[in-house]
């Protein structure tokens, strides 16, 4: 498992991370039902890997609680979207549960970077 979340947060899976999360959203966009709340997420843990590499240490908490509030948002407004639309469906369920992980290791990363 540590193995897992040290590849995760490693500045070579950023742009992976960030692709399928697009990818993601992008085939749920267009009715396939894909996990849109976990594309969302992996587009945001890969944009927080990118800025952790990227960001002087000193000016580095700010730029990620900026980052953390954005993504958040971005995240709660999709969740919102799909729970006015259909309600909370069990694929809704599966999506927010599997999308935790990845705010898990975003979150893990905020609170290790500062």
């Amino acid at each position: 498992m540590q193995r897992t979340l040290s590849t995760l947060e490693s500045p070579a899976a950023a742009p992976g991370l960030m692709l399928a999360g697009v990818g993601m959203v992008a085939l749920a966009a267009l009715g396939s039902g894909l996990a849109e709340l976990t594309g969302v997420a992996l587009i945001a843990l890969g944009a927080g890997v990118s800025l952790v590499a990227r960001v002087s240490s000193e000016r580095r908490l700010e730029w990620l609680l900026l980052h953390a509030a954005v993504y958040g948002s971005v995240y709660l407004l999709f969740l919102g979207a799909r729970l006015h639309a259909d309600g909370l469906t069990p694929l809704l369920a599966a999506d927010a549960a599997g999308s935790v992980f990845f705010l898990a290791v975003l979150a893990r990363l905020v609170v290790r970077s500062s």
